[in-house]
């Protein structure tokens, strides 16, 4: 084997081994891209979902507030003026 085709054929096997690793990210990269788009969806509609149950407590607890609140500010009112 002479030294002109060892160089070509290292040649040839750096460009091969350069194209493979090169599809290898290529195709890497689009599967974890793919990937990504179901898991930030997850992360968006637990966040929402986050959100509206605290809208409801929230609501929830206004309205308690609402109905206890004037009985809880009356009543010392009441002892203070039935004296």
């Amino acid at each position: 084997m002479s030294l002109k085709l060892k160089i070509r054929l290292s040649v040839f096997l750096l460009l091969l081994l350069l194209l493979g690793l090169g599809g290898y990210a290529f195709f890497t990269i689009n599967f974890l891209e793919h990937g990504t788009h179901g898991i930030e969806q997850a992360d968006f509609n637990a966040a929402r979902f986050t959100v509206l149950v605290f809208l409801a407590a929230g609501t929830a607890v206004g309205t308690v507030m609402m109905v206890r609140l004037p009985r809880i500010v009356v009543r010392p009112l009441r002892r203070l003026t039935v004296d």
